[in-house]
Order: C-alpha cells, then structure tokens, then sequence
C-alpha cells in the first residue's frame, strides 16, 4: 500500500521558504510559511514563544494575524513518553500493548529502526512472525496572548522509531468546556513531518472530521493522516485548533491513535467524541475499534 501522492486536490506537499537578511530592519520580510504568509523577525520572535518551527510554518494566516504582534505570549505544556508493543503472527495483530515510559527510557532507546524480535507467542516463528517495539512521545500545550479568550490547542506526536504499519492514524482534540470557533474554516492547522518532509493539511482538507455531539466532551474533532510508506528516519504528526472561550479555567484533551491495521480514511473517521473514546476522546465505532493501538490520552488546563 504505496501512499506516497496523497490527496492532492486538499494537501500540499512543498519545500519550506525561509529567508534571513543579514541586515534585517523591522519591516523587512524575515520568514515565509507554506501558506505564503510573511513574517518580520519581530513577529517570528513572537509566535516562538508559544509554537514550534513546523507549526508556525503550516498555519493558516487568520491563525497567525491573532499573535503575530502580540509579545506576550504564554504556554502551558504536557508530554508523555509511550513503549509501543505489537505481536504479530502470519501478518495479523495478535496483541497490542502501550504503556507510558519515562522520558530517560524513551531517550535511551535506538533511533529510526524499531525494535524487531522473535514473536514469543508463535512455537515455530516464520518472518510474518514478529514482535515490534517502537517509542512515541506525545506532547499537549495551551497557548495564549493578551486576548485570553483565544486558545491555541496543540497536540503533537513524534515517533523515536518508524512504525511498521503505515495507514490513517488520527489525532483528535476537544475542550472540556463550552466553547466555540473549532469548526470554523482557516482556524485549524495540521502537518505530517517525515524524512524532513511537511505535508500540509489546510482547514478545507477532507481528512478533517467536525464532531458536534450534544455536551461538553461530545465535541470536538480529528485529523486523519495517511501516513507516507517511504518514511524512513523520522516522523512527526501534529494539529493545532483555536478554541474561542472566556471560562475562567479552561481544559482540552487530545488523543493520537496509530492504526496497528491498514484502514481506509473513511474508517478512520468512523468515531464520535466521547469520554468513553481511545485516549479518552476517539470512541471508534466497533468495527474499526479493534484496528488501532489504544494510545492513553493528554490533557491540560488552563487557569
């Protein structure tokens, strides 16, 4: 299942634009992202405070216009480092396991290459008989600037090894209060990052899936990434969403699955919001349930 050309009418593929003058005045175009938007240094300055390097370069200009002159910009942050372990016997998963590690055991771990050994339910292993271990990191931040109302939910996942199944995983997040702006356009912002690589994933993309249940926790929405089969060194997969909200306290969760199976992008995206979902959030319908990895989830709040 070759992936390599992806949805080409909603995603685009392109090589970054990054300019630095030597004499750079205040006015002067410093940084260009992949959607043509033109940053000062002043400006580029800023958004570091409260977003990465991908993330700035694949957001939509309506997202970066709100904190681009803004100088005081505040995060709050989460990670979480997950073991990865699948047993297959004859190409099917036959057992799928995440547990949550500590940041040493995850830095300590071999780069690219996942771990491959011998299946230990199998008596008399052949080659589609494995054992696979691969480490992720997840991370989960709230930003904000002098409108505080405004906020910048990020979830990003950043594999240590390259996983052998490569379908839609989803990444998926929702505020745990009312809130609103999620499901307008241009106010939400994805990449997949493989091999030095940015895919794109713009508001309009049909990978997206608004979720608009009744209740706190029974909205929010995903992002299915069909991801590429030539990766081969490095990955990452991230969204970012704006969440207009003038609460007091303010909670979001994400969740990210992997597909431990090859699933269709319509499958992918056959789940509600729900508490009772993967991660917390991502409550697969029971036919697809079974085909991804049952990642925990990551939360945060805002005070």
């Amino acid at each position: 299942m070759k992936k390599l050309v992806l949805f080409i009418c909603t995603i685009s593929v392109s090589i970054f634009i990054f300019s630095m003058p030597v004499h750079a005045t205040d006015k002067e175009v410093y940084f260009v992202n992949m959607n043509g938007v033109e940053l000062t240094k002043e400006q580029y300055d800023n958004l570091l405070k409260g977003f990465s390097y991908d993330t700035i370069n694949t957001m939509s200009a309506e997202m970066i216009d709100m904190l681009k002159n803004d100088s005081d910009i505040h995060t709050t942050k989460k990670e979480m480092y997950v073991k990865s372990e699948v047993e297959c016997q004859d190409n099917e998963v036959v057992d799928s396991k995440q547990t949550v590690v500590s940041k040493e055991e995850y830095e300590n771990s071999p780069d690219s290459e996942p771990i491959i050994t011998r299946n230990t339910k199998s008596l008399a292993p052949v080659a589609t008989d494995y054992h696979e271990t691969a480490y992720k990191k997840i991370s989960f931040q709230i930003t904000y600037g002098a409108s505080v109302a405004s906020k910048f939910v990020t979830l990003t996942n950043v594999w240590k090894q390259i996983p052998k199944t490569k379908s839609f995983d989803v990444l998926a997040i929702a505020p745990d209060a009312f809130s609103l702006s999620f499901n307008t356009d241009d106010y939400r912002s994805g990449y997949q990052k493989w091999d030095g690589n940015t895919i794109n994933y713009s508001a309009s993309s049909k990978n997206w899936k608004l979720v608009n249940g009744f209740g706190i926790l029974k909205k929010g929405l995903g992002l299915s990434q069909n991801i590429v089969d030539d990766t081969k060194r490095s990955l990452s997969n991230s969204i970012t969403v704006i969440f207009i909200c003038s609460a007091a306290s303010f909670r979001a969760l994400g969740s990210y699955q992997h597909a431990d199976y090859p699933v269709t992008l319509k499958e992918s995206q056959d789940y509600d919001i729900s508490a009772n979902g993967m991660g917390g959030l991502i409550d697969f319908s029971s036919s697809v349930w079974k085909k991804y990895d049952t990642t925990g989830g990551v939360d945060a709040t805002l005070y």
